[in-house]
């Protein structure tokens, strides 16, 4: 992920902070680190340090409109991050810049300093999120941010999701609660993990990273949030990637504050690249569910058909395969169940892995060597069940959020895909390329099996051998080749087991 300052900006609104502890100038220091360039409208002037705020006041609307003309009469931002708007003339002129930009607009509903001391008052914010809902991409509150926003207390998980649920009512696109201010008691083990809660009325996650110590907290962590996410987004990620990618370099910011005189402040890092700094991303339940699946016998499984019946299983046997993939669609429990028991009796014989996908609970009854989810898969499954039976467990990934649930489960193997455009099933995320699976080669660190799939033939097979990936799955490069038996032998020499 290395770009350099200039090819992408970010629009800042906020506040000044003379201690650069928050607020724009902080988020200046973020940007730059993250290979952005930053353009700044100050909303307010500010007297704030680690004791408080003791002023807060608003520029004219005169002074914030010609800030922003200078801005957009040159210059065009790919996202838009708004932190402290102080009345509702400053809120238009942000709706107006995203209209006519059409960028995502993330935007921290900062009322208070985490010092303390009131910087926004919390019914023009309630007022401005209204004004603006319908263009809000995300909606960053803190759980004081929440309450008052929700109009209800926040004292355990259940109010948590209701009041994400009432503050959606008001239009906005998607929600992010910050879960750090949390009382440790709420989750009970939350003394080591705190919880962020993310929304868009159709699906919700939670995730999960390191609490920091009592002593150790530093200002504007809220600020380097949604300016992160508002980078990433300028990048060109995902809403739900963007908001993974931020809360790692969150959360080594904090971990790598430094002291300067009687303040601590946060030393900027950097994108991710290791696994270990990206936080974990959990469905349904925050709190960590201890349980360890059986690990492959080798890291590198090679070449991984994935075929539709037990005679293509004993076919590809026969040639030399040790590693497969059951995956029928749209027939019967019990001829699937047939065909699964067809398959293991044959990779038995052979010593080979065969994997099922979806079928967990045949897997098991039929001893099967492993199954393979999807992320909707991982939510409905026994996961529990899973790894008490030995199956190992693999589990697909085609991007950040899903690779951040995928680490937090530990699977057998993680899949990365698809590699190239497919036909072999409707997808809803684009093409990563070789090179995407290079970089997930070297943030993984070796700590799993990895397999590409998606769109690999021979030529596609061989130009992934330099990526370091441990394994190529595919579909049609053999069930429809010309001469599977060919097309089998030549992967096979490629790629041995």
């Amino acid at each position: 992920m290395a770009y350099h300052p200039g090819e992408q900006a970010v629009l800042v609104v906020g506040g000044t902070d003379p201690t650069s502890g928050a607020g724009v100038h902080l988020d200046n220091r973020v940007l730059q680190t993250l290979g952005l360039h930053g353009f700044f409208a100050v909303s307010a002037v500010t007297a704030q340090n680690s004791h408080g705020v003791s002023l807060c006041r608003a520029v004219t609307g005169d002074q914030f409109d010609r800030q922003l003309e200078c801005i957009q009469s040159e210059f065009a931002p790919r996202a838009i991050k708004a932190g402290l708007v102080c009345d509702s003339g400053q809120i238009q002129a942000v709706c107006s810049l995203q209209d006519r930009f059409g960028c995502p607009l993330i935007w921290d509903p900062v009322m208070a300093s985490s010092s303390g001391g009131t910087l926004a008052a919390a019914e023009t914010v309630r007022r401005g999120i209204t004004q603006a809902a319908g263009r809000i991409t995300l909606l960053t509150p803190n759980i004081a941010e929440a309450q008052a926003l929700a109009g209800m207390r926040i004292s355990c998980r259940d109010d948590l999701v209701a009041a994400a649920s009432r503050i959606l009512e008001s239009g906005v696109s998607s929600l992010l609660i910050k879960g750090g201010h949390l009382d440790d008691t709420v989750f009970g083990d939350a003394e080591n993990e705190c919880y962020d809660y993310f929304n868009n009325g159709d699906e919700s996650f939670w995730i999960a990273s390191q609490r920091m110590k009592k002593g150790d907290s530093v200002r504007g962590t809220g600020c380097t949030l949604a300016t992160a996410i508002a980078g990433a987004m300028a990048l060109g990620h995902d809403l739900r990637d963007a908001i993974i990618l931020a809360r790692s370099v969150t959360g080594r910011n904090i971990g790598h504050h430094y002291q300067l005189g009687g303040m601590r402040f946060q030393s900027c890092q950097p994108w991710p690249v290791h696994y270990r700094q990206l936080p974990k991303l959990r469905y349904g339940n925050p709190q960590k569910k201890e349980r360890t699946f059986a690990r492959c016998d080798t890291d590198r499984l090679g070449i991984y058909p994935v075929v539709d019946s037990a005679d293509w299983v004993r076919r590809l046997l026969e040639t030399g395969v040790r590693t497969i993939q059951l995956r029928i669609k749209n027939a019967s429990e019990r001829r699937i169940e047939a065909e699964i028991i067809d398959a293991v009796e044959s990779a038995g014989r052979a010593g080979a892995r065969l994997f099922i996908n979806d079928h967990w609970h045949l897997a098991i009854r039929r001893r099967a060597y492993g199954v393979h989810l999807g992320q909707e898969d991982i939510q409905r499954s026994d996961l529990d069940r899973i790894a008490e039976s030995g199956l190992r467990l693999g589990v697909s990934t085609h991007s950040h959020w899903e690779m951040a649930a995928a680490i937090d489960l530990d699977p057998s193997y993680i899949a990365i895909g698809p590699v190239h455009h497919t036909t072999s099933k409707v997808m809803s995320f684009a093409p990563q390329g070789p090179g995407k699976v290079r970089y997930w080669v070297e943030l993984l660190d070796g700590r799993w099996p990895l397999v590409a799939i998606g769109g690999i033939d021979l030529e596609r097979a061989r130009e992934l051998k330099s990526s370091g990936v441990g394994s190529v799955a595919m579909i049609s490069a053999i069930t429809r080749a010309k001469s599977w038996r060919r097309a089998t032998a030549e992967l096979l020499d490629l790629w041995p087991d």
